[in-house]
């Protein structure tokens, strides 16, 4: 069983609750605990994010096709059609739009699979909504910021004090 703060004989100084934005609106643990989750209640019960992402073409047949082009250029350079000079340009050309096909193909994987675990995350919270503003002000921090990360892109609290929750899926 891990140590909670409280157990470790050290002192809590303050919760806090941070900011990246432009404004830097304060708001107090107390006041936050009482109006972020009751807004992330109902950006949760709003949600209805779609189970599959756009699909995206799969770059095999470009990579493919660049693959041929760079077997055409070598076999042009042998033929002396193109110099050493020039082969090596419009291969290094070739193998940079390959490379990009298959970065872009990683980061189509990562966008699944952080959308999976997103519906995955969002169906589970689901079930315990009603009591999810007791659970963030009761349970261990790092299980609700892991929690907050996974379902909000960003919470944002404007200088009037309205809650916006932007929800990752």
């Amino acid at each position: 069983m891990s140590k909670s703060w409280q157990d470790t004989g050290l002192s809590y100084i303050v919760p806090v609750w941070h900011c990246y934005g432009k404004y830097h609106t304060i708001l107090r643990n107390a006041e936050a605990l009482a109006l972020i989750p009751r807004a992330l209640q109902k950006s949760l019960r709003d949600a209805s994010p779609s189970g599959t992402l756009p699909s995206i073409p799969q770059p095999v047949s470009a990579i493919n096709d660049l693959e041929r082009q760079r077997k055409r250029v070598q076999q042009a350079y042998e033929a002396d059609l193109y110099t050493l000079e020039e082969a090596q340009e419009k291969i290094k050309a070739i193998d940079t739009q390959i490379h990009e096909h298959k970065n872009g193909a990683v980061q189509r994987q990562r966008r699944e699979l952080a959308h999976k675990q997103f519906i995955e995350t969002l169906e589970k919270t689901r079930a315990i909504i009603d009591h999810l503003p007791q659970w963030i002000a009761s349970d261990d921090p790092l299980k609700v910021n892991t929690l907050l990360t996974r379902l909000c892109e960003k919470i944002v609290i404007t200088p009037a004090g309205e809650i916006i929750i932007h929800l990752r899926g």
